[in-house]
């Protein structure tokens, strides 16, 4: 899994995940990262223009934070977060990559996200197969609302067959902020 963002023409917002879960099977299923204590399986490239970084909105440093943690409901729970400003040129890229999945025909997926800012672009889901060096969108959303907190539990089949996937969440940013 990776989770990528890539800043669009205003320099200036958030993007934030929870809860992600992913699953050989049926949804729903509970549980695997909720970024409670750090970022768990998922790491960043910090070869990338800048990093994702683990908030609380107790911490009080991001603007557009959720006031309470997605999956606890408390002030004190904790984000996987993008924050970019006018510091960040368009086009900059922040990923945050999670470990290879062994093949699988029926996969569950479901994570949390907030989103803000007006036409802020697409975020999609994509599988990727390193074999073959392909990839298909099996998701996509374009958000118009200036902001959004949403949960995504989506039954994604893996449409190629061969040894490893992952999945990427992508973020392009147009005009808008996230």
């Amino acid at each position: 899994i990776i989770f990528l963002v890539t800043i669009g023409h205003n320099k200036s917002g958030e993007i934030g995940i929870d809860d992600v879960t992913f699953i050989d099977g049926e949804c729903p299923y509970t549980g695997t990262t909720d970024f409670e204590d750090g970022f768990d399986v998922f790491h960043n490239v910090y070869s990338n223009d800048f990093n994702w970084v683990i908030a609380s909105p107790s911490d009080g440093i991001f603007v557009w934070l959720p006031a309470t943690d997605f999956s606890s409901n408390s002030k004190d729970g904790h984000f996987a977060v993008v924050s970019f400003n006018f510091s960040h040129s368009a086009g900059s890229k922040a990923e945050l990559w999670g470990p290879l999945s062994p093949e699988m025909y029926d996969y569950c997926t479901t994570f949390s996200f907030y989103v803000h800012g007006s036409d802020p672009g697409v975020l999609n889901v994509t599988f990727v197969d390193f074999l073959e060096k392909s990839r298909v969108v099996v998701w996509s959303y374009s958000p118009t609302s200036a902001n959004k907190d949403s949960r995504i539990d989506a039954q994604l089949p893996h449409v190629y067959a061969s040894k490893f996937y992952v999945s990427i969440y992508q973020t392009f940013l147009k005009y808008g902020v996230f």
